[in-house]
């Protein structure tokens, strides 16, 4: 599973820019940048605000590819 890639595409195809997203779910852009790659593990409640945000179901964030 590659939560930040698919954050990251579906930001992208969204056409949001990543510092819009992080705005809109209350954290920093170099935060949802280390989501993003991977190298940070966000909490439930975030992953949460970004999958409504991306007007995606939860359990579709953790589709494997």
């Amino acid at each position: 599973m590659n939560l930040g890639r698919t954050i990251k595409l579906l930001r992208e195809y969204k056409d949001m820019e990543q510092k819009d997203l992080a705005n809109r779910i209350g954290i920093s852009r170099t935060y949802m940048c280390l989501i993003e790659s991977d190298k940070k593990d966000p909490s439930l409640r975030i992953v949460r605000a970004i999958a409504d945000e991306l007007g995606v179901s939860l359990g579709y964030l953790f589709m494997e590819d």
